[in-house]
């Protein structure tokens, strides 16, 4: 006959098992915050995944240096981003204007409306970078969607709008903050320094569309009955 106390204990050590056990099967749920290195290696349907698990949050206010994530083998995928740098730099985010403009063979160019809405991939909240009002007419079918990866490094997925009307994801994108953005310092500061307490001006390329859009003048508003 086992005692009452051996029956105590063997109970108790079962316990502590189990509750020990589900413990790391939680801990292996939680989400990570991977690097960019990491994500710049996922396959297609990973960063999806990955895209799907972000949480919600805005891009603040700042410029941004950006990466195309290559599509096809994971060896060639440097070389595409590569190509793709020497014409496509970064963003300019600038939520209080509810403006973003991209940095294109060094100059700010080919602006975007910026909103929070639901993805087109899952749903749920997102920011929003939405060309259909754009400067830039070549670039009115597309749409970026962004989410917080970790503090300063977002991911991004592009979709352009189909004349079917259902819209096809393109080109998934990371986004690092590099500085805030003023009305003051040079651009220069910003690009040489990771440091976010540095600062760097909007290139006054773009000046008159964000003088417009501020005033109103070029103000655009979305229209939902046209959100596929």
């Amino acid at each position: 006959m086992l005692s009452f106390s051996r029956i105590c204990w063997a109970l108790a050590v079962s316990l502590i098992s189990t509750l020990s056990s589900l413990a790391q099967a939680d801990d292996a749920c939680q989400p990570c915050c991977p690097s960019k290195e990491s994500i710049l290696k996922m396959s297609r349907s990973e960063l999806f995944c990955l895209f799907r698990s972000l949480p919600e949050g805005e891009v603040p206010r700042a410029y941004y240096q950006g990466t195309v994530i290559g599509r096809g083998p994971a060896l060639l995928r440097p070389v595409t981003a590569g190509a793709v740098s020497v014409v496509w730099q970064g963003k300019y985010v600038m939520p209080e204007e509810g403006l973003m403009v991209n940095k294109v063979c060094g100059q700010a160019k080919v602006t975007a409306e910026y909103f929070i809405d639901n993805s087109w991939l899952d749903g749920k909240s997102a920011t929003i970078f939405d060309y259909r009002c754009s400067s830039a007419k070549f670039a009115r079918d597309a749409r970026d969607e962004v989410r917080p990866v970790c503090p300063g490094l977002y991911l991004g997925l592009m979709w352009i709008r189909q004349e079917s009307g259902c819209p096809k994801p393109a080109n998934f994108f990371l986004l690092e903050r590099r500085c805030r953005l003023t009305s003051s310092a040079t651009e220069e500061s910003c690009s040489a320094s990771s440091n976010e307490s540095s600062s760097a001006a909007i290139p006054e390329t773009e000046s008159s569309y964000v003088e417009d859009h501020v005033e109103g003048k070029g103000s655009v508003t979305t229209d939902p009955s046209q959100t596929p």
